[in-house]
């Protein structure tokens, strides 16, 4: 369910109390994040640029498979990460499971068709308030 629609990853407003986990943080990981999980630790294939990690805890994991208890966290931010996974719905299902809220930000479909990423499965689209995920390729064009 959308609550809101922050501009961008820099306007989520995180409580400063909040636990705040970030699946995929890529080259550019978020400062207010405690904790970080990225399965590809030696692998910069599937981010713009090597991985970076402020004085954050640093956890490797797939995010179809959290080792989190349910719940441990009370914001989880997805950047740019749902496009890549082997398993979508289990993707969500474990955020959802380790969260009480959080952030996904996928790439657009004009993006998608103006800068295409090898790395990137799925086009996301959000229609109504549905994630639908095309896989690309099926997508024509």
């Amino acid at each position: 369910m959308r609550i809101s629609t922050p501009k961008s990853r820099q306007d989520l407003h995180i409580k400063k109390r909040y636990r705040v986990l970030e699946i995929g943080p890529g080259n550019n990981p978020s400062f207010r994040a405690d904790v970080l999980a990225d399965k590809f630790l030696g692998d910069d294939s599937h981010r713009s640029g090597g991985l970076r990690i402020y004085p954050q805890k640093l956890v490797n994991a797939a995010a179809e498979a959290l080792p989190f208890a349910d719940k441990e966290f009370d914001y989880v931010i997805c950047n740019q990460v749902l496009e890549h996974s082997d398993d979508p719905a289990q993707f969500l299902r474990e955020v959802m499971r380790v969260g009480k809220a959080g952030y996904i930000e996928t790439p657009s479909l004009l993006g998608e068709w103006l800068f295409p990423k090898q790395s990137h499965r799925y086009v996301v689209l959000c229609i109504g308030d549905k994630l639908v995920l095309y896989d690309k390729q099926r997508v024509p064009g």
